[in-house]
């Protein structure tokens, strides 16, 4: 029996899909497009006028996050990256991620080290229309290179 002051319960077709939900979109592009390699896929999770940023490099377009994520798998052929926490808030996604693999070919101008590598980082992602259209990120480059061999260990005692 409905009482003249009963809020009608919405319809599950009215609910977000859980392709539009941001946080999902963010956790399926890295399965999709950095863990299975399928940068096919690119346009499905990227706005054209894709915009990143990090510390040390600045990217724009769907075609320099293609070239920067082949390059990357080129270089760690076994990257797997792990989504270990994750918050939205609307248009928003923070994403904590450990990042994994081992360096097999050439990268950012390091010869292959055979080295595996475990480092974590973060990740702001902003979307609009079920895409990502900008992202800020830090990850721990210092252990990057620590791990590579790049840098000297700390020997302090």
């Amino acid at each position: 029996m409905n009482s003249p002051h009963s809020l009608p319960l919405p319809s599950l077709k009215s609910q977000p899909s859980q392709e539009s939900d941001p946080a999902s979109v963010v956790r399926d592009f890295i399965e999709t497009v950095f863990n299975q390699g399928d940068l096919a896929q690119l346009e499905s999770f990227i706005d054209p006028a894709y915009r990143y940023n990090s510390p040390t490099e600045e990217m724009v377009g769907v075609d320099a996050l293609r070239g920067f994520i082949s390059a990357l798998r080129s270089a760690f052929p076994d990257m797997h990256v792990d989504v270990t926490d994750q918050i939205g808030d609307g248009p928003k996604v923070c994403t904590r991620v450990t990042l994994t693999g081992t360096q097999r070919g050439e990268f950012e101008g390091i010869p292959a080290t055979g080295r595996p590598i475990k480092i974590d980082g973060v990740i702001l992602s902003e979307l609009a229309e079920g895409r990502i259209t900008r992202e800020w990120e830090l990850l721990d480059q210092y252990a990057l290179l620590l791990q590579l061999g790049i840098l000297p260990a700390d020997d302090a005692t």
